[in-house]
């Protein structure tokens, strides 16, 4: 499989920046001052993001709440999840490891991990994985390699174990194709994405693929691309002065009318409302 490496991250200053050579994942060690508050507004990344500070404090703001992440603390950014960082003003360090999602869909579900942000309870355990995996990074012998990747499948399993992941929730069966489908999903919910679109791309019957999601989501599939485009236009409205009517069209509505129409179904309240209430 090949494995993509984003343009966002070739951007990062290369002096705080280093990747193996398969670029399974790619490690930033980051230190300074900030003067003031100094803040990341709201994005995604396709890639597994894991933050351990070292000196600091920064808050990061979700969808499902915020955490507050000090020294000593490990967070764990789900793919495709949208966050917001603020930094604390003062000294700093982090060290930041983000893991390809090629690599892992290679070994997992990515849908697994998709879309969660949790905070790491087993510190020590969890920080000697992570010290093994950038010890080992590019080193190109054979047993490094493999201790490399070993190193790097258990921190993966162990952010899994950490995430409240239920084993009775992973049917193996078509649980490929459908990770496939959720992650096609969670990436392209902005463009107008049918069923008959669903089809015609992964090549499955629309019948099929309802049944898939009414097994493994318990819901069928508009209602599923509803709540994920609402939940995005709940963060949108709680994190940032954007109009209704752009806000609508960025998160795959028809139109401000719609979105509209959808919060007050879920929401029992207006876009509007919604925000006031958040910022009073």
């Amino acid at each position: 499989m090949r494995l993509i490496f984003d343009e966002e991250y070739e951007d990062v200053d290369s002096s705080i920046r280093d990747y193996d050579d398969n670029k399974y994942c790619l490690f930033i060690d980051s230190a300074g001052s900030n003067e003031a508050p100094s803040t990341i507004e709201v994005h995604w990344h396709e890639w597994l993001e894991i933050v351990h500070i070292i000196d600091g404090h920064m808050t990061t703001i979700t969808p499902s709440g915020s955490f507050e992440v000090g020294p000593g603390d490990v967070i764990v950014i789900g793919m495709q999840s949208l966050h917001k960082m603020i930094g604390n003003a003062g000294h700093f360090r982090l060290q930041c490891l983000h893991i390809n999602n090629g690599f892992i869909i290679q070994h997992m579900p990515s849908t697994l991990l998709l879309d969660k942000v949790f905070m790491i309870k087993d510190y020590n355990g969890f920080i000697d994985l992570f010290s093994q995996v950038i010890a080992k990074m590019n080193h190109d012998d054979i047993i490094s390699q493999l201790e490399y990747k070993a190193s790097l499948l258990s921190l993966l399993a162990h952010c899994l174990q950490e995430s409240h992941y239920d084993p009775t929730s992973y049917h193996h069966e078509n649980n490929d194709i459908f990770s496939r489908i959720l992650f096609f999903v969670s990436t392209h919910y902005r463009e107008d994405i049918s069923l008959q679109y669903l089809s015609n791309h992964f090549g499955y019957t629309t019948q099929h693929i309802s049944l898939m999601f009414k097994r493994y989501s318990n819901t069928n599939y508009y209602t599923y691309l509803t709540k994920l485009r609402l939940d995005r236009a709940k963060f949108l409205l709680m994190t940032s002065s954007k109009r209704i009517i752009d806000i609508a069209f960025e998160c795959g509505f028809s139109s401000e009318h719609a979105l509209i129409n959808h919060f007050k179904k879920w929401y029992a309240m207006t876009p509007s409302q919604y925000r006031k209430q958040q910022h009073s």
